[in-house]
């Protein structure tokens, strides 16, 4: 149980919410704000701002971003730019996520009463509250057995374009002068 606490170090019940394609691309944008905007390409692929508890990965979506591009909300979630794009692709299925469709959100208590200002998550959404117990439930998973080699894709990934453009090897570059 020790273990399942340092995953999970935070009292939350597991809640979930129905979310629209477009307030799942809302989402991700709103996590990409972890990665530091750049223009060079020297800055720190991880912004020292942003909490890392606000880098979500939903489960069952790919996402493909642009980590150079700049960011569409702040660190805490304020919405800063609203034409940002680093989201390149959400694909669900391999398909894209369709704006309009609908998607079950699981989440932990924190965020589904507006921890982190993520967008879709808001006073008028509709948030299935439970009282089951994020520690408990893990524990009781890795328990029964009930937890599976995963065999998704990786709920993460960069455009590759910029590996055309120069701005990982500046990365390279930048690590290696500043070392």
């Amino acid at each position: 149980m020790r273990h399942m606490a340092m995953l999970a170090p935070y009292p939350n019940a597991i809640w979930a919410a129905v979310l629209t394609g477009g307030d799942l691309i809302s989402w991700v944008e709103r996590a990409a704000t972890f990665f530091s905007p750049t223009k060079d390409g020297c800055a720190r692929l991880a912004n020292p701002d942003a909490p890392s508890f606000n880098f979500d990965m939903l489960h069952g979506v790919e996402a493909v971003i642009d980590p150079f591009q700049p960011a569409m909300f702040d660190p805490i979630g304020n919405l800063i730019n609203p034409t940002a794009k680093r989201v390149r692709k959400l694909l669900y299925q391999d398909a894209p996520v369709d704006l309009d469709e609908q998607f079950l959100v699981s989440m932990t208590s924190y965020r589904g009463a507006g921890g982190g200002n993520f967008p879709g998550i808001s006073g008028n959404a509709d948030i299935l509250r439970t009282d089951h117990d994020l520690t408990e439930a893990l524990h009781r998973a890795v328990t029964h057995g009930a937890v599976a080699f995963d065999q998704t894709p990786s709920v993460w990934r960069f455009d590759s374009v910029h590996q055309r453009a120069g701005d990982y090897r500046n990365i390279a570059r930048c690590a290696r002068s500043s070392g």
